[in-house]
């Protein structure tokens, strides 16, 4: 009796603390000189043993000498830890039949577990695979399977390459992720990936995600330390009632709420959707209109910032250029200005404002161009000349075109000039009747037109010619099949060399911003 006592009590409780180390990728771009630093901090550490989240080697390789050769200098390295080392298989370790073979000779099995004291890990391998829905079902079988007879461990660790979890909950589809219901149901406590090259920490359903950042290889592109792209590895100590986790950057540690996933998250929605500026509208009879800037915090804590508008003091004039903000948690706001255009004929450069946000001790700033929105009130007969066009910086053109518009109770004119328009790459036209439907015309440099329906007309478009006159190219399209209500809304696109210029800036496919003609007595 007292023998079953003590199994008993050593199967459901930790006899000594242990710690371990998690390493992310080492490739590809290898920084050996980070990753030897790692090395040096783990043999101060000692961990019982290291976990690594996949790409040691740069991989991509069809030589089976220079692929072995490659481990042999990771695995050299490696052993300088002077402990058990357990590997996750990554993307550049196995990418092909041959990588594959030589994975399984030299380091093992691409899944397993094992268990320490009483503690549960699983590695599994999504190197290969895109997506979860890839991956074969007789690995997903086994992870169940695992999962049900170790499911009295008081610690579950799961490790893999791909970070499937962070796809998903940026697409707000965490919570019906089927790998995700996995863990839930089997009460896994801890998720560490790697694969794109920043650190982040969710904690989702009682579960802790981590995607372990770059350990010696180089950063995501385009983030910056703030958003998680500095070398680091996690030193991990397990407990009888819990796990501490260190983000460790050579040199420094830091706390696992480093980078929070959903900060990074927050911050890109609220650039998309948390911000909205209405356009500037001007016609022949308005020069002066109340702009309206929205902001919507998405946070769930009080935002305070500040706002400053930038224009030439020539061309506009705001009635209040600088200003303050606070919204309350997932609160919203609404600020207005009045705004007059000097010269409705010369819109660029584009106001534009900034928003200084003060989020605790961060600071962030954006920056957002001012669209402007043309009315333009055609009759039968007369014509409307286009003639300034803007960069997506909302700066203006460096371009002499001229299209020139008019229309007869039939037919909707498009004049341009030939020789200008052969030094453009290609031209695009683009009108809407509404949101659904939207038809692009695009000119090659050899006056060749192409036809694509972005959003899907009702009715095939039939009276459409092109001719020369006088010199200059003309598009006709029949009005019938292009508008409604007596307008439509139109937009042009230029390519030239590596540039691209819009006449609406800026460009979007949201056509109730864009120019509108409307048809006098059609």
């Amino acid at each position: 009796m007292k023998i079953f006592v003590l199994i008993s009590l050593f199967s459901f409780t930790l006899l000594f603390p242990f710690s371990f180390v998690v390493l992310g990728d080492r490739t590809g771009g290898a920084k050996d000189e980070i990753f030897k630093q790692i090395i040096e901090e783990i043999k101060i550490l000692k961990p019982n043993f290291v976990i690594t989240t996949g790409d040691l080697i740069e991989g991509n390789k069809k030589d089976s000498l220079a692929i072995i050769k490659e481990w042999e200098k990771v695995l050299k390295m490696l052993k300088e830890t002077d402990t058990k080392i357990y590997f996750t298989p990554g993307n550049h370790d196995i990418y092909s039949e041959l990588s594959e073979k030589i994975y399984l000779s030299l380091i093992g099995k691409t899944y397993y577990s094992f268990s320490y004291e009483n503690a549960h890990f699983i590695v599994i391998d999504n190197s290969r695979y895109n997506s979860y829905y890839q991956m074969p079902k007789n690995m997903i079988d086994w992870l169940e399977r695992d999962l049900q007879l170790h499911k009295k461990y008081r610690w579950k660790f799961v490790f893999m390459h791909r970070p499937f979890w962070r796809y998903e909950y940026e697409k707000n589809k965490l919570k019906d992720f089927p790998l995700h219901q996995i863990f839930k149901k089997y009460q896994v406590n801890y998720v560490f990936s790697g694969h794109d090259h920043f650190y982040a920490y969710l904690f989702y359903d009682s579960i802790h995600y981590f995607q372990v950042g770059p350990s010696g290889s180089r950063y995501k592109i385009y983030f910056d330390e703030k958003e998680g792209a500095f070398q680091n590895y996690l030193f991990c100590k397990v407990e009888k009632n819990q796990v501490s986790i260190a983000v460790i950057k050579p040199g420094s540690i830091f706390p696992k709420e480093k980078i929070i996933l959903e900060e990074i998250i927050s911050k890109e929605r609220f650039k998309k959707e948390g911000i909205s500026l209405t356009p500037l509208i001007i016609s022949e009879e308005k020069e002066e209109d109340t702009i309206t800037l929205y902001l919507t915090n998405p946070l769930n804590k009080k935002l305070r910032g500040n706002f400053l508008w930038q224009f030439s003091s020539e061309d506009y004039l705001f009635d209040t250029e600088k200003g303050s903000f606070v919204l309350e948690e997932k609160g919203k706001g609404s600020y207005s200005f009045i705004v007059k255009i000097r010269k409705p004929q010369q819109i660029y450069p584009l106001p534009k404002i900034y928003l200084f946000i003060n989020n605790e001790d961060k600071k962030d700033s954006l920056t957002f161009i001012l669209p402007i929105k043309k009315e333009i009130k055609l009759k039968d007969g007369e014509f409307y000349q286009l003639e300034e066009f803007g960069k997506e910086d909302g700066t203006k053109a460096p371009l002499k075109n001229k299209i020139i518009i008019s229309y007869d109770k039939p037919n909707l004119y498009l004049n341009y000039s030939s020789e200008e328009t052969y030094q453009l790459d290609s031209l695009f036209f683009y009108f809407a009747k509404n949101k659904d439907s939207i038809l692009e015309v695009k000119v090659t440099k050899e006056e060749k037109f192409i036809f694509s329906q972005i959003r899907v007309f009702q009715n095939e478009i039939k009276r459409f010619q092109q001719r020369k006159k006088e010199g200059k190219g003309e598009i006709k399209i029949g009005l019938e099949e292009i508008f409604s209500n007596d307008y439509i809304y139109f937009n042009i696109k230029l390519h030239k060399e590596n540039e691209i210029f819009y006449l609406k800036v800026p460009f979007d496919f949201n056509i109730e911003d864009w120019y509108k003609i409307d048809f006098i007595d059609k």
